[in-house]
């Protein structure tokens, strides 16, 4: 931040001070991986001991009066739920818009530029060659060059501005589809994990497919019923140990758990089912013990509520 302050300010880059140990152990540290730096990094780091020419030692001063720590930030995840009412909402109240149509408005604003880029095609390498080619000394590309190669791709605030005005007059036409969600524990669960809606499908299927062969077998040979209890707590260790490494508390993790799950029942030991259940139908397993709340895809939650709350709004639309 000091250097940031002295390289804003036109001020000459200095380090003196309280800072010159922060510097030199950031400096050491980029010897330490020399190798995917320039080639005079190389010959310092091979030295012995290792040392920065005084040129090297600038070009660490002068990187890090650049560098910006962005941290603090919504995870990409969550950043479609968000965004209208961290981002959306206080623009609005400045704009005197009234702030009932801010998830439309994202809508329309957000589409604004996704059209925009794609209509200008692809950017190769997100233009970082420019970036990698600059060498120090040499002149960087001055605004006129950069406006020529990014005009295609410029939003303008008074684009910006019309957008949210037609969105904001018909916000109807800007609201993005309801999700349709599977309306059992299974589906429900999975959609609260973020899984997608195929995993969804395909997870049902796979859960019917499974109770049809057990109510089959059942009917042949009533005893049965003990290898699938046996069966049911190797797929509950299964699912317990899978959740142990796919269960994040800063995200959902739900859609993680799915593959985690498919790999473990794969690889499951072989037993005296597997010559009868294939590794899918092992995995309808899980799905049916999901329906009856044996595993989740999530923390736990009021599912009787949420499901109630899904069929209401059903009803409703």
């Amino acid at each position: 931040m000091a250097l940031r302050k002295q390289r804003l300010a036109g001020e000459p880059l200095t380090v003196e001070g309280k800072y010159q140990s922060v510097v030199d152990d950031f400096a050491e540290a980029l010897l330490g991986h020399a190798d995917a730096l320039p080639e005079d990094w190389g010959k310092s780091a091979k030295a012995r001991p290792p040392t920065l020419t005084t040129e090297q030692q600038e070009q660490v001063v002068r990187f890090l009066s650049m560098l910006l720590l962005d941290h603090g930030r919504p995870q990409r995840s969550v950043l479609h739920y968000a965004a209208p009412s961290m981002y959306v909402k206080p623009v609005l109240h400045r704009m005197d818009v009234p702030d009932d149509a801010a998830e439309a408005i994202w809508e329309a604003v957000h589409g604004l530029f996704r059209t925009r880029m794609r209509a200008a095609g692809p950017l190769p390498e997100g233009g970082l060659p420019i970036v990698l080619a600059y060498r120090i000394g040499s002149p960087l590309p001055d605004a006129a060059e950069m406006d020529r190669q990014l005009a295609a791709r410029i939003v303008t605030v008074e684009d910006i501005r019309f957008a949210i005005e037609v969105a904001a007059a018909t916000p109807s036409g800007y609201q993005p589809l309801p999700r349709m969600i599977l309306l059992n524990r299974l589906g429900v669960k999975m959609a609260v994990g973020n899984c997608s809606d195929n995993s969804i499908e395909r997870a049902e299927q796979l859960r019917q497919d499974y109770e049809e062969f057990w109510r089959i077998r059942l009917e042949v040979d009533p005893a049965a019923r003990s290898e699938q209890s046996q069966l049911r707590r190797v797929l509950l260790r299964i699912s317990d140990n899978a959740t142990q490494t796919s269960a994040k508390v800063d995200r959902a993790w739900g859609a993680s758990l799915w593959l985690e799950l498919q790999t473990q029942v794969d690889s499951m030991e072989p037993g005296h089912w597997t010559e009868l259940l294939d590794p899918d139908l092992r995995l309808g397993g899980i799905c049916d013990l999901t329906n009856r709340c044996k595993v989740w895809f999530s923390n736990r939650f009021d599912i009787d509520a949420e499901l109630a709350r899904l069929a209401e709004r059903g009803t409703a639309a």
